[in-house]
């Protein structure tokens, strides 16, 4: 009897030995199934702002986001690697570029702009609220802003030390209370002098486009300022021709030009 019963322990044996790691593969894989959220250890305000515009995750499922607005006679387009922050600006009389490396300008005469300062500085206030998840990024309560007898909350985002050309910069991003989109942005420049400014000037974004799934300014609209806040609106600025893809351009889109002037 003992004989015979002695297999059979032998294989139950063998059974509860090798159970758990099956258990724990199982477990692995459905952990490397599991999508993790990459706006997770943003604040839940942020994160809030973000769902509302499509979420981060479908934002950095893209490669490539061109769009474009009036200049002069002609219009100014853009296109930017999302991934590389690579830029190609095609105006009417000059063709600016960053390869990764080197600014670089291709201009009908002389060029008078400062292409390093405009390097991703349309881009950067176009792609609200998604650059302001970028690494280096804090975040901060601010006082909710006042306009028109409403109250839009607001986050204050500065940076780490040596992130980006002006770290010293800050952002300040008011929403909806309701809707949680975002609507107004402040912003401080101080770019070449490094010092550290009060003098905030005031975006208005009143309306939004879908694309991609991703929400995305139809308009920006600056306001003058008075005692630090927004004040009369200026004429908006319309964009048109957007186009976001998960398509990545070849490198040679974003090439220095023959003849190019370069500026480091």
């Amino acid at each position: 009897m003992i004989i015979r019963i002695l297999p059979f322990l032998l294989l139950l044996f063998a059974f509860a030995c090798n159970s758990e790691p099956l258990a724990d593969a199982a477990t692995e894989q459905e952990e490397m199934e599991t999508p993790t959220d990459p706006a997770a250890n943003l604040p839940a305000d942020f994160r809030s702002v973000l769902e509302a515009h499509g979420g981060l995750a479908a934002w950095q499922k893209q490669n490539t986001l061109s769009f474009s607005f009036p200049k002069g006679e002609g219009k100014e387009k853009h296109t930017v690697d999302l991934k590389t922050r690579r830029e190609l600006i095609e105006q009417p009389t000059a063709t600016i570029g960053y390869d990764g490396e080197k600014s670089w300008v291709v201009s009908e005469g002389e060029y008078e702009g400062d292409p390093l300062f405009y390097r991703n500085l349309m881009f950067y206030f176009y792609a609200m609220p998604f650059v302001l998840a970028d690494p280096g990024v804090n975040y901060t309560a601010t006082e909710p802003l006042e306009f028109d007898g409403k109250s839009y909350p607001g986050i204050k985002i500065s940076y780490d030390s040596g992130v980006g050309l002006s770290p010293n910069d800050n952002y300040y991003l008011h929403y909806d209370a309701d809707t949680k989109q975002m609507r107004w942005l402040g912003y401080t420049v101080t770019y070449r002098s490094g010092e550290v400014s009060d003098n905030v000037s005031w975006i208005h974004y009143p309306e939004w486009g879908e694309h991609a799934g991703i929400a995305l300014p139809n308009m920006l609209v600056w306001h003058k300022v008075e005692a630090g806040q927004p004040t009369t609106p200026r004429d908006p600025l319309l964009i048109s021709e957007v186009m976001v893809s998960e398509e990545v351009k070849a490198d040679a889109f974003f090439a220095v030009r023959e003849g190019a002037q370069l500026f480091e």
